[in-house]
């Protein structure tokens, strides 16, 4: 570790001389990184966020300088810093895991975890006539209500596997475009298939 320079929660390195003589919090870098940071090595972050705990950082963006040099070589403005639409369930912050996204795309592309009254991702219970029964959902769209859970998710599985191509067709008219990034939706788009297909439980997209 470099000696003479400020630590962020005991690992980050507040190297980069381009923001020594200026407030830390109004350097747009400084924000991306120390946010990194924080969700990986906070303690208090991760009692409010649980789900952040083993995270990790790769020994080279500790250094705020290197953070820096990698993220002028993006394009990044207007866009959240993603780290795991690349390499499905990564949870390491490197060069070659993380990408500059739009919102929309991160909103899109969430964890799929079992409800805790334990139905699948897309699914709720609604009552109708002292039956219980199950509304599939996209978010606010309504896709239908069914007599099992099963038939609901997987109502949802068909209808959330053909929404990626609006919003891939979206995406690569954005200025900051990559390859990469639709190849990591097209691929999530056949995963969802496969389960569909499987008669799996789509736990992750």
């Amino acid at each position: 570790m470099k000696e003479g320079y400020k630590v962020l929660y005991g690992v980050g390195v507040i190297d980069d001389p381009s923001i020594l003589n200026i407030r830390e919090t109004t350097c747009l870098f400084y924000k991306r990184w120390s946010g990194v940071i924080q969700r990986c090595y906070s303690d208090v972050w991760w009692e409010r966020h649980p789900s952040c705990v083993g995270n990790s950082v790769c020994s080279e963006w500790l250094y705020l300088s290197e953070f820096s040099k990698w993220m002028k070589t993006q394009q990044w403005q207007g866009l959240q810093l993603d780290k795991d639409l690349l390499v499905k369930g990564n949870r390491h912050y490197s060069p070659d895991t993380c990408v500059f996204i739009p919102k929309y795309i991160n909103l899109f592309v969430t964890k799929c975890s079992v409800k805790p009254n334990g139905l699948p991702t897309g699914v709720k219970i609604t009552k109708r006539v002292n039956r219980v029964l199950y509304e599939a959902r996209i978010g606010q769209k309504y896709l239908g209500t069914y007599v099992t859970p099963e038939e609901a998710h997987r109502v949802w599985q068909k209808a959330k596997a053909k929404s990626f191509d609006p919003l891939i067709e979206k995406y690569k008219l954005e200025d900051s475009y990559q390859k990469r990034v639709e190849e990591a939706l097209v691929f999530r788009k056949l995963c969802i298939i496969s389960d569909y297909e499987n008669g799996t439980q789509t736990t992750h997209i």
